[in-house]
């Protein structure tokens, strides 16, 4: 029994890694459900991009990179006025 709820929280833990990351934390449970420690520690590694200028880990859906403050030029289709909002609040 005992075996069966560590690997629950192994899933719990993976899919707020990922979730914080940007990564799809349901997936990212079953993920941490099925391999355990090993689920855990990828979730690690997973979401988010890098930002062109700076070369560190943004989120997935970041407008300036937190880092070098330089605006995120987006290549996964996503029209970029809908954020401008988001960029003229700063």
């Amino acid at each position: 029994m005992e075996f069966l709820i560590t690997w629950f929280l192994f899933g719990i833990g993976a899919a707020m890694v990922a979730n914080s990351k940007g990564g799809n934390a349901i997936r990212w449970f079953f993920l941490g459900v099925i391999f355990g420690p090993f689920g855990l520690l990828f979730s690690f590694f997973s979401g988010g991009k890098q930002c062109p200028y700076c070369m560190s880990k943004i989120h997935k859906d970041a407008v300036i990179c937190p880092k070098c403050q330089q605006k995120i030029p987006w290549h996964n289709g996503k029209s970029e006025r809908n954020y401008e909002h988001l960029i003229n609040k700063r």
